[in-house]
């Protein structure tokens, strides 16, 4: 409802007909962003294992800060990946077709 101005009974509605118009493409974007978001973070923490992976005779403390930062990496790559899948829900549900055509509505004034 914040997004497009509606009341919040009128938007949850709307967005059920939109969803359920084509739920193909929510099913889609989100197979997508699964498999991103489940490979990312992986690919971040094997890439920590290969960068700290040289210092195995090392103490724990002085890996502490490297692992730390990748483990951060990961977790940023992550919610990034999880903005992203917001911001496409968002415009799935948002973005409406107007008689058919796929036009936006033409604002009026008054």
């Amino acid at each position: 409802s914040a997004l497009r101005g509606e009341r919040p009974g009128h938007a949850f509605a709307g967005a059920a007909l939109r969803f359920l118009s084509r739920p193909g493409s929510f099913l889609l974007g989100a197979l997508a962003f699964g498999l991103v978001a489940a490979v990312a973070p992986m690919a971040v923490q094997s890439f920590a294992g290969i960068a700290t992976g040289f210092a195995r005779g090392v103490s724990p403390l002085v890996l502490a800060g490297p692992e730390l930062m990748l483990g951060l990496a990961a977790a940023g790559i992550a919610a990034a990946v999880d903005l992203w899948w917001l911001g496409t829900v968002s415009v799935l549900a948002c973005g409406g077709e107007v008689n058919g055509r796929g036009a936006p509505p033409v604002p009026t004034r008054g």
